[in-house]
């Protein structure tokens, strides 16, 4: 019986190292987390470091239907046009476009409304800096533009042979074919032409179109022709459209909307 003890310990230490045999000799059945390799280089005072491209995130404007149909793709998008139907966040470089019977607003620093048959590509949207510069392909436009403090900032609508830029105003921007018409309810805009593709040789001219004004240029002119308002003019729906009461109020109440 004194032995008894002795030959568990034995019989315990020989278990041990069958065991410990085993265990080295399968390397498979241990499980080796690999840590991912430490840069070597510290950062020093000044280093940034970069965000991934998740974290990245293009400056958007709140585009809101007002009447359907109204679509939009993004820069990096392949396939064809999504519908809005809801106040929508779109990201700059993206294209907004409405059907025959579709008008949207697009808010960002200010405001924009799109008349129907209206395309308009969003170059530039930067609330930080409170710098716009807008597209239009084709349609009419209008715009309500707070007024710009700093020189950096800017607000401008381009087409292919026109550019309008302000500092504080509310106007209207038609483009149809090969010629664009401004209409200037407030303010003062800059309208200036653009050398086209095909005549690069036209320089760029711009006139001051002042409050009650409207100005006309056609592609191919260096200058726009500026006159005062008519009566007449002034009967266009579009300029009825956005400078009605009923209007401003739908405007103000879609704003609102999305700001509650």
């Amino acid at each position: 019986m004194k032995h008894i003890p002795k030959i568990c310990l034995s019989l315990c230490v020989v278990v041990a190292v069958v065991m410990g045999v085993w265990f080295f000799s399968n390397p498979k059945q241990t499980s080796v987390v690999q840590m991912p390799p430490v840069s070597q280089t510290p950062l020093s005072a000044g280093d940034v470091v970069q965000p991934s491209a998740q974290e990245t995130a293009a400056p958007t404007a709140l585009v809101t239907p007002i009447v359907s149909h109204v679509t939009f793709t993004s820069a990096a998008q392949a396939s064809g046009f999504q519908a809005i139907t809801s106040p929508t966040q779109v990201a700059s470089g993206s294209t907004v476009k409405t059907d025959a019977t579709g008008r949207a607003l697009i808010e960002g620093t200010n405001t924009t409304v799109l008349d129907s048959n209206t395309q308009i590509i969003l170059e530039t949207l930067d609330v930080q800096k409170n710098q716009t510069r807008l597209r239009l392909e084709a349609g009419q436009v209008w715009s309500r533009v707070k007024k710009l403090a700093d020189k950096g900032e800017f607000y401008e609508i381009e087409t292919q042979n026109a550019r309008a830029s302000v500092r504080g105003t509310s106007f209207g921007f038609k483009k149809k074919g090969n010629v664009v018409t401004l209409y200037v309810t407030e303010g003062i805009v800059s309208l200036g032409s653009i050398a086209s593709n095909s005549d690069a040789s036209i320089p760029f001219v711009a006139v001051n179109v002042p409050a009650g004004s409207m100005a006309v240029l056609t592609e191919g002119d260096e200058k726009a022709v500026v006159h005062v308002m008519t009566k007449k003019d002034k009967l266009d729906p579009w300029f009825i459209y956005n400078n009605s009461v009923s209007s401003t109020s739908t405007v103000s109440s879609v704003s609102s909307k999305n700001t509650s």
